[in-house]
């Protein structure tokens, strides 16, 4: 009977020893832990719009405007809103007597620099007298976002 109780004995450390090295196996092969990585954003920058001068206006005439558009960015951006006033120093021309027409439509302008001819854009009235060899200038206020 004794090497009955010998051989339970041997089984059960077997058993003990075998169940604890796969629960050691086990506890090896899963891990948790916590990582931390640093990074930081970009920013939009704003693009740069310009304009070409407009010569030799005169009263009913309608002229092309040349913009020229810089997107420094790395996408592209779209203008979804511009607007534009002509303004002139000149006593002795209305303040409306020119006017400036951009398209409403939204413009998608991709990174670096591009030139658009807005046709008939700037516009002198008819019934204007005063504003014979009158500076005029012309601001251009526009809004966009990342078009990525």
């Amino acid at each position: 009977m004794h090497s009955v109780a010998k051989r339970a004995a041997t089984v059960a450390i077997g058993a003990a020893v075998a169940f604890g090295a796969s629960s050691a196996a086990w506890a090896w092969w899963t891990v948790e832990g916590e990582a931390t990585a640093t990074g930081s954003t970009g920013s939009i920058k704003p693009i740069e719009v310009g304009s070409a001068s407009v010569q030799g206006l005169y009263p009913g005439a309608e002229k092309d405007l040349r913009v020229e558009i810089y997107n420094p960015n790395p996408f592209p951006v779209v203008i979804d809103k511009a607007r534009a006033v002509a303004r002139t120093e000149a006593d002795r021309c209305d303040r409306d007597a020119i006017s400036v027409e951009i398209p409403e439509r939204p413009v998608r302008v991709e990174p670096g620099r591009k030139s658009y001819t807005l046709e008939d854009a700037v516009r002198m009235r008819a019934d204007v007298g005063g504003c014979q060899g009158a500076d005029f200038e012309v601001t251009i206020r526009y809004s966009g976002q990342n078009a990525a």
